[in-house]
């Protein structure tokens, strides 16, 4: 009919729920994926530089042993939103009761001044040593790129460059 309105009553929980939905679906929100044009490959290495946060512990969204090294390319808590958990190299002296930590792209040692741990604080599991550059990953969105690594997970030698990023294999990365 013409000219009639048709109201309805809304719970008042519905009604903040129907407002919300319809302030993200107009404005953007956490609903759209705003990255989604952003390429999947290499990590910024301007990201935020800065302040790195280099060693701040972060969250790798799984569990992993001595012998898996893990990464979370999507953690808020770090500046380059890079967490990662490297493998306790054979040889490694460090505290083991390191846990995972953002980290940031690197070119040399000297680029990771980073946070480490409290010694007078127990449950501070932040890297009890110090930070170098180097390579932790050989497959994936990491593959061949240099990052800061806490010196807990390495051995006597530091970081070494894995055979499959030495020269031009590294173009053969496995994304």
């Amino acid at each position: 009919m013409p000219g009639m309105v048709v109201t309805a009553r809304l719970d008042p929980r519905a009604r903040v729920g129907l407002v919300f939905l319809l302030t993200a679906i107009s404005c953007g929100s956490s609903f759209t994926n705003s990255d989604a044009t952003a390429p999947d490959d290499a990590i910024d290495a301007d990201a935020d530089a800065d302040t790195p946060n280099v060693g701040a512990t972060c969250d790798i969204l799984t569990d992993a042993g001595p012998s898996q090294g893990v990464y979370n390319a999507e953690a808020l808590e770090c500046a380059s939103r890079v967490c990662v958990k490297p493998i306790v190299q054979p040889g490694a002296t460090g505290s083991f009761g390191t846990t995972a930590f953002c980290t940031t792209p690197c070119n040399q040692d000297s680029d990771c001044d980073g946070q480490t741990r409290d010694p007078t604080n127990p449950r501070d599991s932040r890297c009890a040593t110090s930070f170098a550059c180097g390579i932790l990953f050989v497959k994936g969105r990491l593959c061949c790129q240099k990052l800061c690594i806490c010196r807990d997970f390495l051995g006597p030698s530091g970081p070494a460059t894995p055979v499959a990023c030495q020269g031009d294999a590294a173009a053969s990365c496995v994304q």
